[in-house]
């Protein structure tokens, strides 16, 4: 986990607008298929999430899951809920115009998220880019894209 500064920090990945915009299309059973596998199957690399949190020290340098004091959540139709997280910047400030204060703009990875998750058990999952995807990421999905990831270091 990491500070988002500015803009510069962070690049739009236009891979995985692409995929994400492919899966909201209407596909047939077997493109529907392909298009979730295309999705995951990149989502196993480096990718990070843009999220906001309220953190214990914001003047720390090195961050750790720990650090966070609280964030906000959102309530899904299910009563269950979710840590809203974005793929890009421009659909975190269209969801969040303004940070509130003392809330704090974050980078995570896959297992920065996965930490999060499993030290709240009242999260059921992350949510990617709420409204848009509604991109639903369980505790055993990132664990299982972690995993595949490091098989596919480890050749």
């Amino acid at each position: 986990m990491r500070y988002f500064k500015n803009i510069n920090d962070y690049q739009k990945d236009e891979k995985l607008c692409q995929l994400l915009a492919q899966r909201r299309a209407p596909l047939s059973e077997e493109g529907m298929r392909i298009a979730l596998t295309d999705l995951t199957l990149y989502l196993c690399s480096d990718v990070e999430f843009i999220g906001s949190a309220f953190l214990k020290d914001s003047s720390a340098e090195q961050l750790s899951i720990a650090d966070i004091e609280k964030a906000d959540m959102m309530e899904g139709t299910d009563g269950e809920r979710y840590f809203p997280v974005f793929t890009n910047a421009d659909l975190f400030f269209s969801f969040k115009p303004q940070l509130k204060d003392g809330e704090t703009l974050l980078l995570f990875t896959k297992q920065d998220l996965l930490e999060f998750l499993n030290g709240n058990d009242r999260i059921a999952a992350v949510v990617a880019n709420p409204m848009e995807d509604d991109l639903l990421l369980y505790r055993v999905q990132l664990s299982n894209m972690i995993a595949l990831a490091r098989q596919k270091e480890n050749g």
